[in-house]
């Protein structure tokens, strides 16, 4: 998830995480006498390590039958502090046979160096000390191979190793943005940091 101003362009949590979306069954409420109603549920996201943006919509229907649409959002953040990361290379257009469209990601060119800029951050924006956070270079290594059966023929799939090429230990004091660079190397690559804390 990427934070709100002034860094807007820090991507903070697992990027890779999947299926966080989930949709609160339709609830049928009444109002009170002083027209309020409260609609609860138990969290679903006690396990995720990432920000997430929850989203609240109501309708609520007048006498005539017309509904009211409403909507809240509220930020959580699972953490007093996460790290966030940017890349300090450009992001280019490339080409996904899989979906048959082009896409905008980071590319480190042949001979470069991967630098990133480091945050430790709280829900407000404000840069936290952390000492001894720790940041990896991924390589995805992916070992594709084709596979046949009878209802889809032929397919392309691959098997996914991430590969640890690098790590650097920063210790950042308040308001500080730590950089990071490791030597580029041709491939799928991806960074992480965690805390100690």
């Amino acid at each position: 998830m990427k934070l709100c101003q002034p860094y807007l362009v820090f991507e903070f949590g697992d990027i890779a995480a999947e299926n966080l979306s989930r949709t609160l069954d339709e609830v049928q409420l009444t109002l009170d006498d002083k027209g309020r109603g409260e609609v609860s549920t138990e969290s679903q996201w006690k396990e995720t390590h990432s920000p997430l943006q929850v989203i609240f919509q109501g309708s609520l229907l007048e006498s005539g039958g017309r509904p009211v649409t409403r909507r809240a959002e509220q930020a959580i953040w699972p953490a007093d502090a996460l790290p966030g990361i940017r890349p300090q290379f450009a992001s280019k257009s490339v080409y996904d046979y899989r979906t048959d469209s082009t896409v905008k990601q980071p590319i480190v060119d042949e001979g470069s160096n991967a630098a990133f800029d480091i945050v430790y951050s709280d829900a407000q924006g404000v840069k936290k000390a952390v000492s001894g956070l720790q940041v990896r270079l991924i390589r995805e290594r992916r070992d594709y191979y084709w596979n046949w059966s009878e209802d889809e023929g032929w397919q392309s799939q691959f098997d996914q190793k991430d590969l640890i090429e690098n790590e650097q230990t920063l210790d950042l004091k308040a308001d500080e943005t730590g950089k990071v660079s490791f030597p580029g190397r041709v491939g799928r690559l991806s960074s992480g940091s965690q805390s100690a804390e």
